[in-house]
């Protein structure tokens, strides 16, 4: 079960979002590191400071979203916090019908996956692809946003917002001395309304660099600065690795 609030400056003064969310799933394990189960998610949004409505398209600033559906999980990771080695892949669907109170009646499938290799001594390369498709009438809370502490690391989460997203990224990761190790990776992703109206001008770059310091095996403490297109970048701490 999984409980995040937030909130972002996604167009600075002319609209703040604030979103609560409560996702929830029961994994059964089949054996050879699958996993399969149902899954719940309510999330409420909030906009605040609206200058602009039209940025809304007339939808309401207070929605609230409850989904259900299924997750697929295979994780054959070494270790969870700081894999070394493995595989890791995460499939979701919901669906917000409107029978269940939703004023805005969507689905919503990610796939998020995760590879790790060790490439040389104390070095690790690390893969990562996540794509988020909203099917139906998502609410303006519900988009795809680009942004956030675990990919496109540097740009704000909201500046770049649709019904679809991709990104990917690749990270080494190269211990150093003792508790202290250095990363650098690159990455790109977009945002689009529907698969025809992907262009590769719209495709965003990113990249960075970082630094951990284990204070426990096998976790790390994370400072990173991304970099971004036209100048975006930002400094960002947290535990355990983006991905």
């Amino acid at each position: 079960v999984t409980v995040d609030m937030g909130n972002d400056d996604s167009n600075k003064s002319e609209m703040k979002r604030w979103q609560a969310r409560i996702k929830g799933s029961f994994l059964f394990h089949l054996g050879s590191s699958f996993y399969i189960g149902p899954m719940v998610s309510y999330d409420y949004v909030i906009g605040k400071n609206v200058e602009r409505p039209e940025l809304l398209n007339g939808m309401d600033r207070h929605t609230w979203n409850l989904g259900a559906g299924f997750s697929a999980v295979y994780d054959s990771r070494d270790v969870l916090t700081y894999p070394h080695q493995g595989l890791y892949i995460n499939l979701t669907q919901c669906f917000r019908p409107r029978f269940m109170g939703n004023d805005y009646a969507f689905s919503t499938t990610e796939l998020q996956v995760d590879a790790y290799q060790k490439v040389w001594k104390g070095a690790i390369l690390a893969e990562d692809f996540r794509t988020m498709l909203n099917f139906g009438n998502p609410s303006w809370g519900m988009m795809a946003l680009l942004g956030n502490s675990n990919s496109m690391r540097g740009y704000y989460e909201g500046r770049y917002r649709d019904k679809h997203k991709i990104e990917a990224q690749v990270e080494l990761r190269q211990h150093i001395w003792k508790r202290n190790s250095l990363t650098v990776w690159v990455g790109a992703g977009t945002v689009f309304s529907k698969f025809s109206n992907i262009r590769s001008r719209h495709i965003l770059p990113n990249y960075g660099l970082g630094y951990r310091w284990e204070f426990k095996k096998n976790v790390n403490v994370r400072l990173d600065y991304g970099f971004g297109k036209a100048g975006q970048s930002g400094f960002l701490f947290s535990i355990n690795e983006a991905f």
